[in-house]
């Protein structure tokens, strides 16, 4: 299985978890009612393609070590 693979898939997730984190946070900002649940969410998706990205360069710090 070639190696740039995974690298290319967590990028792909990363993005699409920014851009689905921020879409929510932008609908629970000028959303009238109010909800709290999109905020969230949206902070849940951005936090987590955080610490994906951060694995993501962390695998690739570590391939160039060796």
């Amino acid at each position: 299985m070639d190696k740039t693979i995974p690298g290319k898939l967590m990028t792909i997730l990363t993005a699409v978890l920014s851009v689905v984190g921020l879409l929510f946070i932008l609908k629970s900002v000028f959303n009238e009612s109010g909800s709290y649940q999109d905020l969230i969410i949206g902070l849940a998706c951005v936090v987590i393609g955080n610490l994906i990205n951060f694995l993501r360069l962390h695998r690739r710090n570590k391939g160039e070590e060796r």
